[in-house]
């Protein structure tokens, strides 16, 4: 019998608009404990494929839940920690439903580096980026509010004192619309909520009138 570690499924998503993401460099220190994620928030539009993704979801939900419930009746599956009660449900949903719209929000979210427990070796986890034609992008992009793609991740169960869940993994990112995050906020009319109106037109190249009477007014006048 091998003792090899069983790899972990992926997962595909659909179409989705991404409403933030922090997928390159080091990540995002997301609850500000100094613990740095990929994370991506995503939106899938209501219908009947997003309705079947959330069923799905449901599944690897309550298969996570009967996972940490194995676990802890196993013996000895959390030295040093009282007995603990079995799990009812898990302690925060995997998604969550938008009211008005009927939209599906998820968040995933991943450790930027893991570090193996028997060896303490630290390796990068990293997300890969592919192109809308499934090659691979040899560059970290700038995914910003708006871009269209795929989701691909894994499930991680995790449980602790003040409960469990099942945690999305982002291992890699299918772009099929990108919008590049330029940082510092909004840079156009539309950022802004601004429409056109008649009035004042900005020419390319008009010079900024400048108040000579101010600008030449004697110190001795004053």
């Amino acid at each position: 019998m091998s003792n090899a570690k069983q790899q972990r499924p992926t997962h595909k998503s659909p179409r989705a608009r991404v409403v933030y993401a922090f997928l390159n460099g080091e990540g995002k220190d997301y609850q500000g404990n100094g613990k740095f994620q990929y994370v991506v928030k995503a939106s899938f539009p209501a219908g009947a494929e997003t309705d079947e993704f959330a069923a799905r979801l449901d599944a690897l939900g309550e298969d996570g839940l009967r996972q940490v419930n194995e676990q802890i009746m196993q013996k000895n599956a959390l030295p040093g920690a009282k007995k603990m009660a079995l799990k009812k449900g898990l302690t925060f949903p995997v998604y969550e439903r938008d009211e008005e719209s009927g939209d599906l929000v998820v968040n995933f979210k991943a450790p930027t580096q893991i570090t193996n427990r028997k060896t303490g070796e630290t390796y990068s986890n990293r997300v890969r980026f592919f192109d809308a034609g499934g090659s691979p992008v040899e560059k970290e992009l700038n995914v910003g509010k708006g871009t269209q793609g795929r989701v691909f991740f894994q499930t991680f169960n995790w449980l602790s004192p003040i409960g469990c869940g099942v945690r999305l993994e982002p291992k890699a990112f299918q772009v099929l619309d990108l919008v590049e995050f330029a940082g510092g906020g909004p840079k156009t009319a539309a950022d802004y909520g601004i429409e056109a109106e008649d009035g004042y037109t900005f020419e390319a190249g008009e010079e900024t009138a400048t108040n000579e009477t101010d600008s030449s007014v004697d110190a001795s006048e004053v």
